[in-house]
């Protein structure tokens, strides 16, 4: 299989940072690759590359429009792409980044590429990779995990690589390997926030950031 692993140490070094700006252009050019996550690999491509998305989708074996989160850098950015409500402000700066992902309504037409109607999944991961990598970048990453639709979430690059082979232009490799536990997706477009999937982060504490007691 040849497939580009990019390896890289515990700690980014200068090198390692050049190389990640370089993966990022190769993303903005069309590229598709697996990143890794705090919590399961993700299957990555620029927002801005419908083409990618696409791909994307068969490289998973699933409908082309089952909708994709995005990777922003922080929350200002993910105000860009998504209302996000005044009272969940402090909830999303208490636990981002994170294995947190929220469902806002939509503000950009972009989004129609994510597969959703109106409404966009956002997340700011917490990992060093990922965080480089869309920052270098001019639109966020679409993501969603790094495995076949129906199967279970891939926690390394060495399973990526047996699972998705050479259909992923590249993987990162790290020393350190996520939870291997997807994040929490949350619905934030009503009054409250809505759990739609626990995760990584109890439903408990999304719950109590409604009832005000965080």
């Amino acid at each position: 299989m040849n497939v580009p692993i990019i390896d890289l140490g515990l700690e980014l070094t200068d090198n390692d940072c050049v190389v990640l700006e370089g993966l990022a252009r190769d993303l903005e050019a069309g590229a598709v690759a697996a990143l890794p996550t705090e919590t399961v690999f993700g299957l990555c491509a620029s927002v801005a590359h419908p083409g990618a998305l696409a791909r994307i989708g068969r490289i998973k074996r699933r409908s082309a429009d089952s909708p994709l989160a995005m990777f922003v850098r922080d929350l200002a950015a993910a105000a860009e792409w998504g209302y996000v409500p005044d009272w969940a402000e402090r909830m999303l700066a208490d636990l981002w980044p994170g294995p947190l992902t929220v469902v806002l309504r939509a503000r950009r037409p972009e989004t129609k590429f994510l597969g959703s109607e109106g409404t966009v999944g956002i997340r700011v991961p917490n990992h060093a990779v990922c965080l480089l990598v869309v920052g270098a970048m001019a639109a966020p990453l679409a993501a969603t995990s790094a495995n076949r639709s129906g199967s279970p979430p891939l926690a390394t690059a060495e399973e990526v690589l047996a699972e998705l082979g050479s259909e992923v232009d590249a993987i990162v490799r790290v020393p350190s390997r996520g939870t291997g536990r997807a994040s929490t997706v949350v619905d934030l477009c009503g009054d409250g926030p809505v759990v739609l999937r626990e995760g990584e982060i109890p439903a408990r504490r999304i719950e109590a950031y409604l009832r005000g007691r965080v």
